[in-house]
């Protein structure tokens, strides 16, 4: 079955793998690592279904919110490096 084949990507991390398996369709904020931003990934990204928040140049991140399943669509794409859950950073 492919669909369970990706969600067991090393692409993904724990966390998003787990919540792909529990709510699918549920929106969530992503970091999507990438080779580089390039306007072809911009596209593939928001064909997935995803709006992009924010470009991080300096190590290329798309900072997304979408339905989580759509990162699913993106793993076969080389640029992808990886995907993890966009979460608050608190300091001390």
């Amino acid at each position: 079955m492919a669909f369970m084949a990706s969600m067991d990507d090393p692409k993904l991390s724990t966390d998003l793998q787990h919540l792909l398996w529990t709510a699918g369709a549920t929106p969530v904020h992503l970091l999507l690592r990438v080779t580089a931003i390039s306007d072809q990934a911009e596209a593939a990204i928001e064909a997935a279904g995803f709006q992009i928040q924010r470009k991080l140049t300096l190590v290329p991140v798309f900072a997304v919110t979408g339905p989580v399943a759509g990162v699913l669509d993106l793993l076969d794409l080389p640029w992808l490096i990886n995907a993890d859950l966009d979460r608050p950073v608190h300091t001390h």
